[in-house]
C-alpha cells in the first residue's frame, strides 16, 4: 500500500487491528486509536477526519515536533512510545514492514499518507473470510458447536453483509444451521455422523484448492 509515510501508516493501523476489526477507535473514526492527555480515545465525525489526525500525529513524530519522540529514533523507540510500552509492538511493527527495530523511523518519512479510499479497500479485503475459512469452521462448528466454529475457522474478523457486521462465526452457524435442517427434512440416518463426514470431506477439497 505504498512506500513511505503510506507504508508507516498502513503498519500501524494493522498493529493496532484496524483492518482486523479489533481497534477499539473504529466505532470512534479513530484508526490510529489516537488519545487526549489523559488517555481517553479521541473520537472524530468522519473517518477522513481521524485518518488527517493519525497522518500529521505520525509527521510530527517522525520530525520530533511531538514532544514526546525524538527526531532520528529508531522504529522500535518510536512504536515503544506510540503505544505506552507495549513490549510486543516495536517487533510487531518491524516485522510486518519487514524490517528490523533499529531501522531510523524517519525512513518512513516521505510522501503522501493513506487516503479514506486505500483504507477502506484494505479494510474490506482483510476482513472478508476465505472459503477455507469457512470450511474449517463448518467443520469446527459440527465437532464442537460456536466455540469449535471460532477455533474451527481460526478468525474473529467481521464481515460487512449488507450494513450489518458479522461474525465468520455466525456465517459457519448459518450454513451448518441450513444442513441440519435438511437433514431433518430429507431424513438422513445418523445425521451427526452424515454432517461431520461431509463437512471434513469438505475441508478437505478446500484446504487442497487453497
Amino acid at each position: 500500500m505504498g512506500t513511505g509515510l503510506a507504508q508507516l501508516e498502513a503498519a500501524q493501523l494493522q498493529e493496532e487491528g484496524y483492518f482486523a476489526g479489533t481497534s477499539a477507535g473504529i466505532a470512534k473514526n479513530n484508526p490510529y486509536n489516537l488519545t487526549d492527555t489523559s488517555g481517553n480515545l479521541l473520537s472524530f465525525s468522519k473517518l477522513e477526519e481521524g485518518l488527517a489526525a493519525g497522518d500529521q500525529y505520525l509527521k510530527n513524530a517522525i520530525a520530533g515536533i511531538n514532544k514526546n519522540y525524538t527526531p532520528g529514533e529508531s522504529l522500535g523507540e518510536f512504536e515503544s512510545t506510540y503505544t505506552g510500552d507495549d513490549p510486543n509492538a516495536p517487533s510487531n511493527l518491524a516485522k510486518i514492514l519487514q524490517t528490523n527495530t533499529s531501522t531510523p523511523v524517519s525512513a518512513y518519512s516521505t510522501g503522501p499518507g493513506l487516503t479514506a479510499a486505500q483504507v477502506a479497500s484494505a479494510s474490506s479485503a482483510s476482513t472478508s473470510p476465505t472459503f477455507k475459512d469457512l470450511l474449517n469452521g463448518i467443520t469446527g462448528y459440527a465437532l464442537g458447536g460456536p466455540s469449535g466454529a471460532a477455533v474451527g475457522a481460526a478468525t474473529g474478523k467481521p464481515i460487512n453483509f449488507l450494513g450489518i457486521s458479522i461474525s465468520v462465526v455466525d456465517v459457519v452457524a448459518v450454513l451448518a444451521g441450513l444442513v441440519l435442517l435438511a437433514g431433518a427434512v430429507f431424513g438422513f440416518r445418523n445425521l451427526t455422523t452424515t454432517v461431520i463426514t461431509g463437512v471434513k470431506k469438505g475441508a478437505e477439497l478446500g484446504a487442497m484448492t487453497a
